[in-house]
């Protein structure tokens, strides 16, 4: 129920923000954010080590999603290709 709810919580933020999910953009980087939240949450299980302990990337899972979103969100290109000069 926690993760319904910051799904939920998301969207509600998104849709009162007008975010333009038309935009190839916007999407990607929604779409990767989720992927990636999600996946190292649920998927095979990762560990590095600080110094003598091992942390588990599953629960960075959304840290690691957020960092993603925001330095995709400055490193891709704000436009859909209209306009470009060939």
């Amino acid at each position: 129920m926690l993760y319904g709810m910051i799904a939920a919580v998301g969207v509600r933020n998104l849709v009162e923000s007008r975010v333009d999910v038309s935009k190839t953009k916007n999407l990607t980087i929604i779409a990767i954010m989720l992927v990636t939240g999600l996946g190292l949450r649920f998927g095979p299980a990762i560990t590095f080590a600080v110094g003598n302990t091992d942390v588990p990337v599953d629960r960075l899972g959304i840290a690691i999603a957020v960092v993603l979103g925001v330095v995709l969100n400055a490193v891709l290109p704000d436009g859909d290709g209209e306009g470009q000069a060939n």
